[in-house]
């Protein structure tokens, strides 16, 4: 099994990769009088990952992008105390490998091997033996909570997972931040009455 990590595929896996949302809240939760939100913290929240903790950049991004999706949806940014929820996120970011098989027939394994036939040397035969290439990438997955203000308890959990690429430039970094955003925060409010 040969490990090959190209960019060519990891920046593909980033492009072409669709996200996955995850959404869960309070069925006794009344989400019909949410108008004012405030942030639960306003510092960065720490994931154990010291990179993306030390990451300031990435999180303004986040705080950013989410103040301006309530903001575009009508809702108010005020004082924790007055507020009807609070928001809270994490982000996580995880490191995956992913082992593809290629099959002969199919795909493009051949090889060309030089071998000894009825007196000659021919390169015309073929490797038909399956071969695997195992890529490394990464999963990112952002958290938005929306927590009720009085009791802290948990109302909303919207989360998001896609394949990022480690090598990516800041342009795609923040596209990846919006699509998230918005990937989550349009399952907000829930429909409590078959939520789709």
């Amino acid at each position: 099994m040969r490990r090959l990590l190209l960019l060519p595929v990891l920046l593909m896996l980033t492009s072409c990769a669709t996200v996955n949302v995850d959404v869960d809240y309070d069925d006794a939760a009344d989400f019909t009088h949410l108008y004012q939100y405030a942030w639960l913290e306003d510092k960065p929240p720490v994931s154990g990952n010291k990179l993306l903790d030390s990451n300031t950049l990435m999180h303004d991004r986040i705080h950013a992008g989410i103040d301006q999706w309530f903001k575009e949806h009508g809702y108010l940014k005020g004082d924790p105390k007055e507020a009807d929820f609070l928001v809270l996120y994490r982000m996580v970011v995880e490191n995956k490998t992913r082992v593809t098989v290629l099959n002969p027939y199919y795909d493009y394994p051949y090889s060309w091997r030089f071998g000894y036939r009825r007196g000659f040397y021919s390169s015309f035969a073929w490797s038909y033996y399956p071969e695997q290439r195992v890529y490394e990438y990464q999963r990112g997955t952002l958290v938005i909570d929306i927590v009720d203000p009085h009791s802290k308890k948990l109302m909303w959990r919207g989360m998001s997972y896609e394949d990022i690429s480690p090598y990516t430039t800041q342009k795609k970094k923040q596209r990846y931040v919006d699509r998230a955003i918005k990937s989550i925060l349009s399952r907000f409010p829930p429909l409590q009455n078959g939520d789709k």
